[in-house]
């Protein structure tokens, strides 16, 4: 059957179920890769239209100060919770599988590693795991090197490291050194094999100990704008150690 259009392109005021009807909706035989850019050119229309944060005054419950939090209760809850701040949509880079490296009649697409590593250590660094028996690594920058960041990712993970975190804020200072907190001296040596790839670099010593990481990697000016010879792109240094990244 031919598909139906739901909503016409351009602006459009959608209820909650209309949304659902949008993310739910498939064309038969189209690949998810074929319907992923309106899928988030929804998302990021709900983000603007959250703007700086929808919570209802008079929807409000009292502040809870201290170290706990009430817990969720259901779904309106996380929702209204979600969209009390600023929101932000952010898919996950994927290439569809070879002819032959998926069964017949399955939609399948491989994920890039790195890329994923990225978001995920941003939005959900408590639920990442250490998959290597190698240094844990927290990747920090300031914000507006997206690209960047995910190739000083890729060069840890590259180089047989793990990436517990990223942290992206305008609380990063921009520094032209790449800063590098070991929390361990003895590890030192381990974490240099990779240290000239990030520009200009000096160790310092850390203000505070962030659980189940092990070195912090404060990407400087020199690495994030490719200035100081720096090399960047898609070419990765040659190794001794492991080079596939995933």
């Amino acid at each position: 059957t031919a598909p139906e259009l739901l909503f016409p392109a351009g602006d459009a005021g959608l209820s909650a179920a209309q949304v659902v009807e949008v993310l739910n909706t498939r064309v038969e035989g189209a690949t998810d890769a074929s319907r992923r850019a309106n899928v988030l050119a929804l998302w990021n229309a709900v983000a603007a239209a959250v703007g700086s944060g929808r919570t209802q005054v008079a929807n409000v419950e009292p502040i809870i100060t201290g170290p706990f939090v009430s817990p969720v209760t259901d779904l309106p809850d996380l929702v209204g919770r979600l969209f009390a701040g600023p929101v932000a949509a952010r898919g996950v880079a994927a290439t569809p599988l070879a002819p032959g490296e998926a069964p017949p009649g399955v939609d399948a697409e491989t994920l890039d590693f790195a890329d994923a590593v990225m978001v995920f250590g941003a939005v959900a660094p408590s639920a990442m795991s250490a998959t290597r028996d190698a240094l844990v690594y927290r990747i920090e920058a300031p914000p507006g090197y997206d690209a960047q960041v995910k190739w000083a990712v890729t060069l840890v993970l590259y180089f047989g490291f793990n990436v517990q975190s990223v942290y992206i804020s305008d609380s990063v200072p921009a520094n032209t050194s790449t800063e590098i907190e070991i929390y361990d001296d003895r590890s030192r040596d381990q974490a240099a094999s990779a240290n000239d790839l990030f520009g200009e670099y000096r160790f310092v010593e850390p203000a505070y100990l962030i659980e189940g990481v092990e070195v912090v990697l404060r990407l400087g000016t020199d690495f994030l704008t490719g200035t100081g010879g720096v090399a960047s792109g898609d070419t990765l240094p040659t190794t001794t150690t492991s080079t596939t990244i995933g």
